[in-house]
């Protein structure tokens, strides 16, 4: 299994694919890849007419899926702010690459699944979609009861400021809506990698009344009693951080007998009646589940992408995808690159390609959701013997 990346900050969409094309062909032999990752920001839309054309002619043998994004990533560069293009390639002998597009119609149809892959074969999907044209958060659901406990990579494409303005190629088509996707399947390991950018503070609850998104009652208690007393036995430090937002974590396994790092589904705190105490959470709120608050800053961040990478570290990768929030970039660190440098300091400069995204996608405590603020990796290699 091999790898090739390359990025391209050319202002001319042409120029800049045929960089990047050119760039991953003086490290890997065109008629071995069998599959390419494209991504493509701020230029012209008319570029993407060609683009699926351009790839076949490059590497007859590949599928391809690809997005426009407000900013790329690969290479050990996150590009914001400018035009740019990622391209990832791959040869993967023993790996079947099956593409599916699908629309928000679709998604309602009993027979959805007829072109995927059965279960049994373990397939690991790669996803982009558009947000405007499909509800992610139904197709993920969807995704979860037809294909329990197996991963979904992506993210939305992040381009457009409105419908139209997007683009998403697969396997040498392009489309204006739905839902692009790869199901991956056979000799190959793929490990997903999912940094929500929180860190845990206080201790886990218990909800004891909940009901749809509103959180009443925690250990039988206001929520926002409980709240403020966990908040009054803070550092001075995280009190600080609490002025800025403070999150709920739901724990996905409620049998675990401690919960750490990547245990918890990150929600956002999105309203509070200081009446009855109560907190309205972005998510459910269902009596019996366990939650924690959680708090978020670039330190947190930088700390949660570091332990959630720190134990794959010793293995030996092939090549990687990573799908980052645009709130994450330059607009939580000072300086630019810092998830495609944490990913190279903790699991080695291998090949990387990705973008910012408008959401991203990706399993905590095995089960897929979509989020914010949010990095997804895939970290790819071969089976070991």
């Amino acid at each position: 299994m091999q790898f090739a990346s390359a990025t391209s900050s050319l202002s001319e969409g042409p120029d800049a694919i045929r960089d990047v094309i050119d760039q991953v062909n003086s490290q890997i032999e065109a008629d071995s890849v069998d599959l390419a990752f494209v991504f493509v920001s701020h230029h012209d839309l008319a570029l993407w007419d060609d683009l699926g054309n351009r790839l076949r002619a490059a590497f007859p043998g590949a599928v391809t899926l690809g997005c426009t994004a407000e900013g790329c990533i690969g290479d050990g560069r996150e590009l914001e702010g400018q035009s740019s293009v990622s391209l990832m390639v791959a040869a993967m002998p023993g790996v079947q690459v099956d593409p599916f597009h699908l629309s928000q119609e679709g998604m309602e149809e009993a027979e959805w699944t007829q072109d995927l892959p059965d279960h049994q074969m373990n397939p690991v999907f790669v996803t982009l979609g558009e947000p405007f044209s499909i509800d992610m958060r139904r197709v993920v659901d969807a995704f979860e009861a037809g294909y329990a406990g197996r991963p979904i990579l992506g993210g939305m494409a992040s381009a457009g400021q409105r419908p139209g303005e997007n683009r998403l190629l697969l396997d040498g088509v392009v489309y204006e809506d739905g839902l692009a996707g790869l199901a991956l399947h056979g000799a190959l390991e793929v490990t997903p990698v999912v940094s929500q950018g929180c860190r845990p503070i206080g201790s886990p609850y218990v909800v004891t009344q909940g009901e749809a998104n509103v959180i009443r009652r925690l250990r039988n208690r206001p929520a926002m009693d409980v709240l403020q007393e966990m908040a009054g036995g803070l550092s001075s430090e995280d009190q600080a951080l609490l002025q800025h937002g403070v999150f709920i974590g739901r724990a996905i396994d409620e049998y675990k007998r401690s919960f750490d790092r990547g245990d918890f589904l990150i929600q956002a705190i999105i309203d509070a009646d200081k009446e009855s105490g109560a907190l309205a959470i972005a998510g459910e709120a269902k009596t019996g589940t366990t939650v924690q608050f959680h708090v978020r800053d670039a330190a947190s961040a930088d700390e949660d992408l570091r332990a959630m990478l720190g134990p794959f570290g010793h293995k030996r990768y092939a090549g990687a995808l990573l799908f980052s929030c645009n709130g994450r970039g330059t607009r939580m660190w000072d300086a630019p690159g810092h998830d495609v440098g944490v990913l190279q300091q903790e699991v080695g400069a291998l090949p990387v390609a990705g973008c910012f995204c408008a959401g991203e996608i990706g399993p905590i405590g095995g089960r897929n959701f979509m989020h914010g603020y949010t990095a997804v990796l895939g970290l790819f290699r071969s089976p070991d013997p």
